[in-house]
């Protein structure tokens, strides 16, 4: 009893630090911060949809599936939702993954920015460097700094500061680009580049190399093998975990399901403030014990939510299929571990949607096992 006491105060102590008790909580279907609102500190929301046309005084961090900022966030924002459009300003960084990222705003520092389509639009400003990876990648603001990109389709005609590094299958140039520095692209193909366009350093091409059908056939066969592995390793674990323990992951399909917003931002606080926190408390002698328990509490936690992910991503495809909420079997299980298993091979769009459901998990088992243990003190 003395020991779920002692890990129960750890748990409290590193899921909730200092700065946390000034912040602000807007959770729900629908978060809105109005025109003529101000926050002081930072906000944290989760749900459907969030809207902030006022004004943030702190750190902005959001996660649902549509996020607009229309209003002024004084420090930086984080964001993961299915879409995120920003027309505010701010004044830090932004670092955001979604669906579709669009930008037409004003922000001051740095933009690292992943999705499946990322557009920094013609009325957008960015004082700093801008590094995105997506599926399609269109640059048409003005940015001061360098530029780094990675996709599929890469489409540039806006003003850049600095240099710019760009890797994909087509990347185009528009006629009203202007790059004060050095153009440096990878791919297989040869990039277009509109002879209106104003480079004003170097053009370097560095060519992908081409196909070998010995070398890819290798490849394709290793890489299945190693995709059917790793399903049947996580297939079988899932299935087991929860034959074993079949009432607890009904009890905590149930918690997810009422409480999925501040779940998701549960699991967001978690997964950043936790390593922190153990870290900060193994600087000191006494510190070093609860940093092991807390390291140890995170590793199991993060073990146990890559397996819970799975029951949750099969229960929502099967209420999809059958229009039957709560359905916990082991058809259920297999499609949810099959449908992340093949996510996960999709590059940015695949890995959010993972990302989104270990966030879900996360949350949910962390909220699950504090309450026990606080209870149980």
């Amino acid at each position: 009893m003395h020991i779920q006491k002692t890990l129960g105060l750890l748990l409290g102590a590193l899921l909730i630090p200092a700065g946390v008790f000034a912040a602000s909580f807007k959770t729900g279907p629908a978060s809105l911060v109005q025109e003529n609102e101000s926050i002081s500190g930072d906000l944290y929301t989760a749900g459907r949809t969030t809207i902030v046309n006022g004004l943030v005084m702190g750190d902005l961090v959001a996660a649902g599936g549509d996020i607009r900022l229309s209003g002024r966030v004084e420090g930086d924002v984080l964001v993961a939702g299915g879409s995120m459009h920003i027309t505010g300003s701010v004044t830090d960084d932004v670092r955001v993954a979604g669906g579709t990222v669009l930008i037409s705003g004003t922000i001051s520092g740095d933009v690292l920015a992943a999705g499946g389509e990322i557009h920094i639009l013609p009325d957008a400003y960015v004082g700093g460097d801008v590094l995105a990876a997506g599926g399609k990648i269109s640059l048409d603001g003005k940015i001061a700094g360098n530029v780094k990109a990675a996709g599929g389709n890469i489409f540039l005609n806006g003003f850049v500061g600095g240099n710019v590094g760009a890797t994909g299958k087509n990347i185009t140039v528009g006629s009203l680009a202007l790059i004060n520095g050095t153009l440096t692209y990878r791919s297989s193909r040869t990039a277009f580049i509109d002879p209106s366009a104003r480079i004003l350093g170097e053009v370097e091409a560095k060519k992908l190399p081409g196909n070998k059908k010995k070398f890819d056939t290798a490849r394709h066969i290793l890489g299945s093998m190693l995709f059917v592995l790793k399903f049947g390793i996580a297939l079988f674990t899932t299935l087991i975990l929860v034959h074993l323990f079949k009432n607890r992951t009904k009890e905590l399909l149930e918690r997810a399901h009422k409480r999925l917003g501040m779940n998701i931002l549960t699991g967001f606080i978690v997964l950043i403030v936790v390593p922190a926190a153990i870290v900060l408390s193994a600087l000191t002698v006494v510190g070093i014990f609860f940093a092991a328990l807390g390291l140890l509490w995170y590793l199991v936690i993060l073990a146990f939510s890559c397996v819970f992910m799975g029951v949750l991503a099969g229960e929502r495809l099967w209420h999809l299929i059958t229009k039957k909420s709560l359905e916990l079997h082991w058809k259920s299980v297999t499609l949810g571990v099959a449908a992340l298993a093949l996510i996960h091979t999709i590059p940015v769009l695949g890995w959010f949607v993972a990302f989104f459901f270990f966030l879900w998990s996360l949350g949910t088992m962390a909220t699950y096992w504090y309450e026990r243990v606080w209870k149980n003190r």
